[in-house]
């Protein structure tokens, strides 16, 4: 039987600056293995603190660790993916529960939000971008990542075996919000923390939370997402395949214990490959240029 968590306060920072702006909401260790979010923002919360950094107008909300219980054990989550379950939980079961109902609660009060990420297959820093319209366009090109993931959302509105509800840019969507996801690299690479730093700043610069001026990428590469590979039976992948790596049309990505194959079914590239994903859970993702 599930014990009633407590209603759980994440620890935050808040900052203001003497003139009126947006109000930006930076957000990390939603996982608990990722730490570049951690590290990246407590840095940034001592210098608003100590006075190293100003800001000129606004507002900013700093979420070091968005899932502590996680974060105190090394692991990704305990009980729920905190990514897939965020919103209101007024009588929550669990601690995940009751951090996504408070991180619900501070995405309902940003104007925009920043959640940052680390992955296990690769290095390659890269964004999510969700929503296609000109706010998030200007918000993810101010950010300076080399490559732009597509149709995420799409994806997810039909997959039935996910147990998805939803994650924190898709809440900060269904409230009017303007959101983005960034994977800053490797989970354990330390540049992954330099990445997630210069993120966050860029943030505030587009902002215009602070003076710096926020680089604008023209040349990101699109890629989209078109399907998701679930491990429903035993298997391995051919190869360690790492994120973003291009495949030929027919090439074996799997080899099922059967004897059959996975093979691709065009000109593509894997993302997010999980050689650890357990029965039911997502294996990789299929994606071609957008």
């Amino acid at each position: 039987m599930n014990v009633l968590a407590p209603q759980i306060e994440l620890l935050s920072y808040q900052f203001r600056g003497q003139a009126d702006g947006p109000h930006l909401l930076l957000i990390g260790g939603v996982h608990g293995d990722e730490v570049c979010g951690p590290y990246a923002l407590a840095r940034l919360a001592h210098e608003l603190t100590a006075g190293l950094l100003q800001l000129a107008a606004g507002k900013v909300t700093i979420l070091p660790i968005a899932n502590p219980a996680a974060y105190q054990q090394g692991k990704r989550f305990v009980q729920d993916n905190l990514n897939r379950i965020i919103g209101r939980y007024p009588q929550p079961q669990w601690p995940e529960q009751a951090y996504a109902d408070t991180l619900a609660r501070f995405i309902e009060d940003a104007d925009y939000v920043l959640d940052l990420h680390a992955y296990h297959a690769g290095n390659i820093p890269y964004l999510f971008l969700d929503q296609n319209d000109a706010a998030h366009r200007a918000f993810a090109a101010s950010l300076g990542m080399p490559y732009w993931i597509t149709g995420w959302p799409e994806l997810y509105s039909t997959a039935p075996k996910s147990g998805w509800s939803c994650d924190t840019i898709g809440y900060a969507q269904q409230q009017q919000k303007t959101g983005l996801l960034v994977e800053c690299g490797h989970y354990q690479d330390p540049a992954s923390i330099i990445i997630a730093d210069a993120v966050a700043r860029h943030a505030l610069a587009h902002c215009q939370l602070i003076t710096a001026t926020a680089p604008m990428n023209g040349a990101a590469q699109r890629v989209r997402v078109t399907q998701i590979v679930w491990r429903d039976r035993d298997g391995d992948f051919v190869q360690p395949w790492v994120n973003l790596q291009a495949c030929a049309k027919g090439e074996p990505i799997i080899a099922y214990a059967d004897g059959s194959f996975w093979t691709a079914p065009e000109d593509g590239m894997i993302v997010l490959p999980n050689a650890k994903a357990t029965l039911q859970h997502e294996w990789f993702y299929w994606a071609v240029p957008d």
